[in-house]
């Protein structure tokens, strides 16, 4: 499989591109038509000790149980290579999550089709179209197609469906028991809150860290917050001068607060299509 895109892609990444598509490759055949690469990596936004490789794979019919069961298989080989013993250039203790669908699921938002979600060693399989909204909307606008023929139409989701989702994810993070959560769990939620002001607020798409630094710059009450999660992408723990419990009523502080403003600029864009 040969590359598509003239976007620059880290070593480290390509590195693990070329191992997916190797595994693959005996797995699932001449049954893979693209493979997309989407999330931060397509905007620019990759942090070598924090990124994850995010996968959209189509295939010309759905994918199995037997080839599941493999692909869960590679997945713990690329734990054991690229996590574990730290071959190759890959230093996030993150891995692969990969969505294997149909061209139909891409097509019709909520079509069903037997889907199947690798995520480390786990998996989960769906009958119907498995995409987030958001996840949907940066393959239709932010993705590239590494390998395999672009699929004949990704749509885009609606914003109606947009604002539910942003909500949904909303009352996630409130109803969390934030005393069980480590600091990658409030890195994690952080980023998606600085992302989800600045998306209803300019209506675009910026990188996490990006997000991050408009955030700690607007805010000056909650900017530690902001750097904190900064500091995790950039050095994961180590480089984090503050204990867990610090972290924990730092964010318990700018929840509630980014929440109200969040829910503003979601009824604002609701008003906008009504």
């Amino acid at each position: 499989m040969e590359v598509q895109n003239e976007v620059k892609i880290p070593k480290a990444v390509v590195s693990v591109l070329e191992w997916w598509c190797a595994a693959m490759r005996p797995i699932l055949g001449n049954k893979v038509t693209g493979i997309y690469l989407y999330g931060g990596i397509p905007l620019g936004d990759f942090a070598p000790m924090w990124s994850n490789l995010n996968l959209l794979i189509t295939c010309k019919s759905p994918i199995l149980p037997y080839e599941a069961q493999q692909v869960s298989m590679q997945q713990a080989q690329f734990e054991e290579l690229y996590i574990r013993r730290r071959i190759g250039s890959w230093r996030s203790w993150r891995g692969v999550d990969c969505h294997f669908v149909t061209e139909y699921v891409l097509e019709y938002v909520g079509g069903e089709a037997p889907c199947f979600y690798s995520s480390g060693t786990s998996g989960t399989w769906y009958n119907q179209d498995p995409l987030t909204p958001f996840e949907r909307y940066l393959l239709a606008k932010h993705s590239i197609l590494w390998a395999g023929k672009p699929a004949n139409r990704i749509t885009l989701p609606d914003k109606r469906s947009l604002i539910t989702h942003t909500e949904e994810r909303l009352k996630y993070l409130t109803e969390e028991h934030l005393a069980l959560q480590s600091p990658e769990w409030f890195c994690n939620a952080t980023q998606e809150l600085a992302r989800q002001i600045s998306f209803w607020r300019r209506r675009k798409v910026v990188t996490k860290k990006e997000a991050l630094k408009n955030e700690a710059a607007r805010n000056n009450l909650f900017k530690n917050v902001f750097e904190h999660a900064m500091t995790i992408r950039s050095h994961g723990n180590v480089g984090l001068a503050v204990e867990l419990p610090e972290l924990r009523s730092d964010f318990t502080e700018l929840l509630p607060v980014a929440t109200e403003l969040i829910t503003g600029l979601l009824e604002n864009a609701r008003q906008k299509i009504n």
